[in-house]
């Protein structure tokens, strides 16, 4: 049985989707905002996304709020 190599795993990761429940977790955990603001910034996101497009719309959100 042959290995995965990282770089392999880490591509495999990025293209993993996740419900909005779960990504508005790690919105909290790795972006810094608390329950409300990840509420308010997936309030339109599509059912499942990857983390990078997470991280997209909390960066949106957060350029709207500084407006």
């Amino acid at each position: 049985m042959a290995r995965v190599k990282s770089k392999e795993i880490d591509m495999d990761q990025a293209s993993v989707t996740y419900a909005k429940d779960q990504i508005m977790k790690v919105a909290e955990q790795k972006f810094g905002v608390n329950r409300t603001e990840a509420i308010a910034a997936f309030f339109d996101a599509p059912a499942e996304m990857t983390v990078a497009e997470a991280e997209q719309w909390i960066q949106k959100f957060k350029e709207r709020k500084a407006v």
